[in-house]
């Protein structure tokens, strides 16, 4: 299996096929991410279609995530612990989810792949339409590139907790084509 591997310089370039991406923490951010539990995440996980590629990011064993390592991410998955002794070494972590993923697989619940036109975004379309919002919102004056402030941080949060489509997204960057071609 580890002769199919492939090995990548930064996480944006290992997701960016994939539909799906969970980034593990137990650490708590300023700005809040949609979060699950290992029992949704096997429902989200076992819900999407065959061809969707899913992704499960974990951290660095002695540092975790960074914070521009989970903007990458659709959700954080959290794992009950002791608030006390939060951490879990990198091992168990993994061996937690693949755990919860392959219960939930033993008896998944029936449902309808979603239509082709449906498809999710993937992670590499969702970086594209947010560098395209960006750009955007500097040309229009909305944002300011030299004090964007958590603006960018929490429009991103909204539209990852939006699983967005393939076609929605094709909509959302035709809109932000049409916003630029109206500027002087």
């Amino acid at each position: 299996m580890l002769d199919n591997r492939v090995t990548c310089d930064d996480l944006a370039t290992a997701i960016a096929d994939c539909t799906c991406v969970f980034a593990s923490s137990a650490r708590r951010r300023s700005l809040p991410w949609p979060e699950l539990d290992p029992e949704a995440l096997s429902a989200k996980i076992w819900a999407m279609g065959e061809n969707d590629r899913v992704a499960l990011v974990f951290g660095r064993e002695h540092s975790g995530l960074t914070n521009e390592e989970i903007q990458l991410c659709n959700f954080m998955v959290g794992i009950p612990t002791n608030p006390q002794f939060s951490s879990l070494n990198l091992a168990s972590a993994i061996q937690v989810l693949c755990y919860e993923i392959y219960r939930y697989q033993a008896e998944p619940p029936s449902f309808t792949p979603p239509d082709a036109v449906d498809q999710p975004a993937s992670s590499g379309e969702l970086e594209r339409y947010f560098e395209h919002l960006q750009q955007t919102l500097e040309t229009t004056g909305f944002l300011d590139p030299e004090r964007p402030g958590l603006i960018m941080q929490r429009l991103r949060r909204l539209y990852l907790r939006s699983e967005l489509t393939h076609n929605e997204i094709n909509i959302l960057r035709g809109m932000l084509s049409a916003i630029e071609k109206r500027q002087p």
